[in-house]
C-alpha cells in the first residue's frame, strides 16, 4: 500500500503545503496532473454518449485531492470499467483534473451548467468552500452501507445542521514519529505506545514531552538543552517538531480542538491554542529544543525534509508522511516507530485529515450518484484503500491494509498506535471553512510564519492582534465565493 499525501486544502498542492508559506515542502517530490478524457479509453463525456437513452450518466471528477498522479489514473480507470460491465443501468465517466488547476476547472464547469456528479476523493477544507452545493446524504442502507464506519469519523463532513455532506473512504490519523536510534543513544525508553501509559514515572502529557524534548536535544559538543554548558547556536539534534503540522490550526489543535468562529460569527482564539502557540514558540526559541523556521531549511534537516533526516528525536504527523520516510532509491527508513499523543489536560486529540466522495446538488441524478457512491465505499473501497494509500474508513478493512503497510515498514513495530488515533479525532475538523476563508488563511499564515521566524514577539500580544484581524476579516466575508457558496462557518 502506497500511501499519499491527500490535496485537499485550499487548492494547493498536496494536501495546502503550497498554501503555507511556513512550510518547508520536501524538494524533488514534484506532484504529476493530468486531465483524463474520453480519449484515454474511458466512456464518451457527457453529452456525448451513445449509450441507450435508459441508461444514466454520472460523470465523477477527480482533482480536488489526490488521485491526480499518474501512477494513480490506471486502477481508478479500472474500478469505472468494472462499476460499469455491473451496473448496465448507469454510464460512469472519470474526469481527473490537474490538482494545480482543479478548483477552477469545476468553478467554471459549475458556472456553465456542467458540473459533475460527484467529486472526490476530496478533504474537509473543499468540502467547506462547495458546502452549499453538496447534496445532504441520509444514506439508505441497502444503497450506501456505513455499518463499518464510526459516527466519529463522520462528524468532519456533516454541516452545521448534522447533515451528512459526503462519505469518507480513507483517514489519516496523526500521532508522534519517533526515532528510536536517538531514544536508545540516550537510554530512554521509547514514548508511550498506549493512551493513558505513563512515561518514565509521569502522566504522559505536554509538560513531559517538552521536558523529554530539551533531554534529547543536543549541540555539537553532545551537551543536552538541559544543561547550562549547552550551546543553542550549536544545535545538531532536535527533540521534537511539528512535521507539516505547523499550521497554527493544526497546532493549536495538537493541544485540543476547537474553532476559529464565536457563535455571532466573530473569531474567537480557544485557551488551548493560544496556549499551544505560547509553547512551541518556547520550544523553539527558548528552550532551543524544537528548530525555528531558518533551522528547518538547512541541510542538517534535509533542507525542510525534518524527521526524515535522522536529526529529530520525535515529530508529530500524519500517516501520509510515510510516503516520505524513504531514501533516495525509495527503500524505507529504518530508524522510527510511533508513539502516541501526549494529553493536554488529561484529553488527547489526534488530528484525522480525511478522503471523502460527494455529490453535487445540481446532480440530475442523485439516486444513481449514491448507488456509485455505495460502490465507491463498497466493493471498490480495497482497491481505492490502495490507490490513495489512507487508513480505510471502514473498520473491516484495516487490519488487511495496516498489515500491507508493516510489511513495507518491517522496522515498525507499534501500528496499533495508527488506528487507536482514530478513536481521538480533532471534532469540530481543523480543516474547517473559516468566513472570508482566503483572507483569513492569509492573515493565519503570516501569524505563522512570524511564530517559526521570530524569536523576540510577545505571542499573548500577537494572539490579541490575530483574533482582532480576523474578527475584521469574518465581518468583511462575501455573500458567496467563487463557486457560489457562501463564505461562512460551518
Amino acid at each position: 500500500m502506497t500511501l499519499r499525501r491527500t490535496a485537499n486544502r485550499r487548492g494547493a498542492a498536496v494536501k495546502g503545503f503550497a498554501s503555507r508559506p511556513w512550510i518547508r515542502f520536501p524538494r524533488g517530490r514534484a506532484l504529476v496532473g493530468v486531465l483524463l478524457v474520453a480519449g484515454l479509453g474511458l466512456a464518451p463525456a457527457l453529452g456525448c454518449s451513445s449509450s441507450s437513452p435508459a441508461v444514466v450518466e454520472i460523470n465523477w471528477m477527480v482533482g480536488l485531492g489526490t488521485g491526480f498522479d499518474l501512477s494513480q489514473v490506471k486502477p481508478q480507470q479500472e474500478i469505472v470499467k468494472r462499476f460499469n460491465a455491473s451496473h448496465p443501468h448507469i454510464h460512469l465517466t472519470l474526469d481527473i483534473v490537474e490538482h494545480k488547476a482543479a478548483n477552477d476547472v469545476l468553478d467554471e464547469r459549475i458556472a456553465k451548467g456542467t458540473a459533475p456528479d460527484i467529486l472526490g476523493p476530496i478533504g474537509i477544507t473543499a468540502i467547506g468552500r462547495y458546502r452549499d452545493l453538496l447534496l445532504p446524504l441520509h444514506p439508505d442502507p441497502a444503497v450506501i452501507d456505513l455499518s463499518h464506519v464510526e459516527d466519529r469519523q463522520l462528524a468532519a463532513a456533516r454541516d452545521a445542521h448534522g447533515d451528512l455532506l459526503g462519505v469518507p473512504i480513507g483517514l489519516y490519523p496523526s500521532f508522534l514519529f519517533v526515532n528510536t536510534e536517538i531514544f536508545k543513544k540516550a537510554g530512554l525508553p521509547v514514548p508511550p505506545t498506549r493512551f493513558g501509559q505513563p512515561y518514565r514515572g509521569k502522566p504522559w502529557d505536554m509538560d513531559n514531552l517538552r521536558e523529554t524534548s530539551m533531554l534529547l536535544t543536543l549541540d555539537t559538543a553532545g551537551h543536552n538543552a538541559t544543561e547550562p554548558t549547552f550551546n543553542p547556536a550549536k544545535v545538531v539534534q532536535w527533540g521534537f517538531m511539528h512535521q507539516y503540522t505547523d499550521a497554527p490550526r493544526d497546532q493549536g489543535t495538537f493541544f485540543r480542538a476547537g474553532s476559529l468562529v464565536a457563535p455571532d460569527g466573530s473569531a474567537q482564539i480557544p485557551d488551548a491554542w493560544a496556549t499551544e502557540w505560547a509553547w512551541y514558540h518556547k520550544l523553539m526559541w527558548v528552550d532551543h529544543a524544537a528548530p525555528t523556521a531558518a533551522q528547518q531549511n538547512t541541510v542538517l534537516l534535509g533542507s525542510g525534509g525534518g524527521f526524515g533526516s535522522g536529526n529529530v528525536a520525535m515529530a508529530f504527523g500524519h500517516t501520509w508522511f510515510l510516503s516520505l520516510l524513504r531514501d533516495a532509491n525509495g527503500v524505507p527508513m529504518t530508524f522510527f516507530d510511533f508513539a502516541v499523543v501526549p494529553a493536554y489536560k488529561g484529553r488527547v486529540t489526534s488530528l484525522v485529515n480525511a478522503d471523502v466522495f460527494s455529490i453535487l446538488r445540481t446532480s440530475p441524478h442523485p439516486n444513481e450518484a449514491q448507488v456509485v457512491l455505495g460502490y465507491l465505499l463498497g466493493e471498490a473501497a480495497p482497491d481505492l484503500v490502495q490507490i490513495y494509500g489512507p487508513v480505510p474508513a471502514r473498520d473491516d478493512l484495516r487490519d488487511e491494509a495496516v498489515a500491507r503497510l508493516a510489511a513495507s515498514f518491517s522496522s515498525v513495530k507499534n501500528w496499533s498506535v495508527v488506528t487507536d488515533s482514530l478513536g481521538f479525532p480533532d471534532t469540530p475538523s481543523a480543516e474547517q471553512r473559516l468566513p472570508n476563508a482566503d483572507a483569513a488563511d492569509a492573515r493565519l499564515a503570516t501569524f505563522g510564519t512570524l511564530l517559526s521566524g521570530r524569536g523576540n514577539i510577545d505571542v499573548a500580544a500577537e494572539v490579541v492582534k490575530l483574533e482582532r484581524d480576523l474578527t475584521t476579516i469574518f465581518a468583511k466575508a462575501n455573500t458567496s465565493n467563487s463557486a457560489g457558496s457562501p463564505a461562512t462557518a460551518p
